[in-house]
């Protein structure tokens, strides 16, 4: 529970031979009952990475090039609930209120990830858990802000409107505005203590980055969601490199 994965139609699995994480489909439920009194005693690491998980499903589908108006409503509802209600879960579990909001807030994200799809922080985030095991927000806690940035260029006007959804005092020009969004989540990642980039994955090292590319470019589970979803399109080897090996860095906007 805490990811929207009670209503939506996929499930993931990891693949430790080919070292990144699949999905088949047609798995949705009968009926979910989603229950935040479950969640009251949910660790610590466990909220923040389910939180962190719903915030890049959310962020990532109205990202998409399949998001319409309807998932755009939804996921910035999502985020708007998640940025006033993550924190206040990490620092106390049993504040029922937050996690009442965090329950919406990941069944909301379900609809519109749901229909909108993922971009290519959940890409990277499936080659980070496929290979090295982490917990799959922790992956995308890592990837999100970079998946952001990446996609400043074709999604400026979308990145305005999730920075009004996670703080409504943000103004300026359009870019300002989603650049302020961009730093807005990696404060949020840097406040929860969530790892930031690759290389606060212990067993991570910059010997793995070809292998990585590797996967990301040509493993047809990692391919299909860019394919499938992203404006940007697919990234040849060289711009891929570039990319991940700007993950395992500290992440800056410059």
């Amino acid at each position: 529970m805490g990811t929207g994965a009670e209503i939506t139609a996929d499930a993931i699995v990891r693949l430790p031979e080919q070292k990144v994480k699949g999905c088949f489909l047609n798995t949705r439920a009968t009926l979910a009952i989603i229950d935040p009194t479950l969640t009251l005693t949910l660790p610590r690491r466990l909220t923040d990475g389910t939180g962190l998980d719903a915030l890049s499903h959310a962020i990532e589908s109205a990202l998409s090039k399949m998001s319409s108006p309807l998932t755009h409503a939804l996921a910035l509802e999502s985020i708007r609930l998640i940025s006033n209600s993550l924190r206040l879960t990490a620092s106390d579990g049993s504040n029922l209120q937050a996690r009442t909001d965090m329950a919406w807030a990941t069944a909301i994200e379900a609809l519109s990830e749901g229909n909108a799809g993922d971009v290519e922080g959940h890409a990277v985030a499936h080659v980070l858990g496929g290979y090295y095991n982490v917990h799959h927000g922790e992956a995308c806690s890592i990837a999100l802000p970079y998946c952001m940035k990446l996609n400043l260029s074709v999604n400026t006007p979308i990145l305005a409107r999730i920075a009004k959804a996670m703080d409504e005092s943000i103004t300026g020009t359009e870019k300002e505005m989603a650049e302020k969004g961009i730093e807005a989540v990696s404060r949020l990642i840097h406040d929860l203590e969530a790892p930031t980039c690759i290389a606060d994955i212990s067993q991570a090292s910059g010997d793995d980055l070809p292998e990585l590319v590797n996967v990301y470019c040509n493993h047809p589970d990692i391919t299909e969601i860019i394919e499938l979803f992203s404006k940007l399109g697919t990234q040849s080897e060289a711009e891929a490199t570039k990319f991940w090996a700007e993950m395992f860095e500290p992440f800056s906007l410059r």
